[in-house]
């Protein structure tokens, strides 16, 4: 299936798309300090309220299902078909800069490529046709923009080589993501500290007390290429003890 449309409409603070119908939770994964955030279908009503103390940072990719499956009527013909097209898909992103692939399903289990065999992913769909999915990894550039980096996937899908009856094409659900979770939580700390001393000059002789909420990294996409990263406290003022 070629030429496939993405609809990708900005909102306001806090929101990266007009919503569908319900949010995706997001990912965050600083084993391998790899920040994840839903990139489409964000309700405005899921907008998590976030503290004063946030970065911003740009994306450094964005994260689609890649989809390829066969109508051949031929069991036989139609694993063969789809077989052989998880070959040219494997050989087209190896050659192609910034395309990486993983295993699993866009917003929940994605597993590296290395651990991924054709003969575990291969199923029917509900339409009896046999099929594969993977998750397709854009690399952003210096300058991008989301139209650019759609131009760059839809490329990818059409210069997929297929074979027989198979067709590929890419999920209409997008998610950016950003790499260094460990690096940007330690900026995130500095600036929290920096507002906690602030705030104990303005308001001595007061008490400033600060609680953090698990001390995570979490994330909020702003718009189509960039995240507001922060983790969650709560700051007290408490007047001074009588003595």
């Amino acid at each position: 299936m070629r030429g496939t449309t993405w609809t990708f409409a900005a909102m306001g603070l806090g929101s990266l798309v007009l919503a569908c119908a319900a949010m995706v939770p997001a990912l965050a994964q600083e084993g391998d300090e790899t920040i994840i955030v839903t990139g489409t279908r964000i309700d405005s009503d899921d907008i998590r309220v976030i503290p004063a103390i946030t970065r911003r940072i740009p994306a450094d990719f964005v994260l689609t299902d890649l989809i390829c499956q066969s109508a051949s009527r031929e069991v036989a013909e139609r694993r063969s078909d789809v077989r052989a097209t998880y070959q040219a898909v494997l050989a087209l992103a190896a050659r192609t800069s910034g395309v990486s692939l993983m295993g699993g399903q866009l917003g929940e289990s994605m597993i590296p490529m290395d651990t991924v065999q054709f003969d575990e992913i291969y199923r029917m769909n509900t339409g009896g046709q046999g099929m594969f999915s993977l998750v397709l990894r854009m690399a952003t550039r210096q300058g991008d923009t989301f139209p650019r980096i759609t131009e760059r996937i839809t490329a990818f899908e059409d210069a997929i080589p297929l074979t027989g009856r198979a067709e590929c094409f890419v999920g209409d659900e997008q998610m950016i993501g950003a790499v260094g979770a460990q690096r940007h939580r330690e900026a995130l700390l500095d600036d929290i500290a920096r507002e906690v001393r602030a705030l104990q000059s303005r308001f001595s002789p007061a008490v400033v007390e600060l609680r953090l909420q698990g001390g995570r990294v979490q994330t909020q996409p702003t718009d189509s290429l960039a995240l507001e990263i922060f983790i969650p406290y709560d700051i007290m003022i408490k007047a001074e003890p009588q003595r």
